[in-house]
């Protein structure tokens, strides 16, 4: 299963968007889309906003100053195939029942953190000697952006007016 009907079915699921837009420049993606989900309308994008490099966020500008009608945004994109329905519902609760202006999935990882110090292999130091290795169970954890998307897959890029 393409991974676009992977996010299109969470969407689905969902039921709370008043309508589903897949943004593309593709017409098998645009195809695909319709075939998977028949209510699912299809937004051309420009070719200035349809690029590897295009952020997203530009992608959704455009969307809004073409439907001037859509007021409030979820933003799906295919590259996340792990979405679920529960998701988008904790999403919709933060944003229109509690009064949030944005939400969005994170995930909480314990990295560990290097710096450079001019002249020696900080790297190596760490390694080798144990007072000065780092003991990731003993550091804090980090919030961080939970996406899953390569911006060369933002083609298929999904903007849903919620209800």
């Amino acid at each position: 299963m393409p991974l676009l009907s992977w996010a299109l079915d969470a969407m689905s699921a969902f039921g709370r968007f008043d309508s589903v837009w897949v943004s593309t420049d593709h017409p098998a993606i645009a195809e695909r889309a319709r075939s998977h989900h028949p209510d699912a309308r299809v937004f051309w994008r420009s070719p200035k906003f349809a690029t590897a490099e295009s952020p997203s966020v530009d992608a959704v500008r455009e969307f809004l100053l073409e439907r001037e009608e859509v007021d409030l945004v979820a933003l799906v994109q295919c590259t996340s195939p792990f979405v679920q329905p529960d998701f988008l519902d904790e999403a919709y609760e933060l944003c229109v029942q509690r009064g949030f202006d944005s939400a969005f999935g994170v995930t909480r990882e314990k990295k560990l953190r290097w710096r450079e110090v001019t002249g020696i292999s900080v790297g190596s130091m760490l390694l080798l000697w144990d007072f000065y290795r780092c003991r990731r169970h003993r550091s804090t954890s980090e919030l961080f952006p939970s996406l899953s998307c390569s911006e060369a897959f933002n083609s298929a890029l999904y903007q849903i007016r919620l209800q």
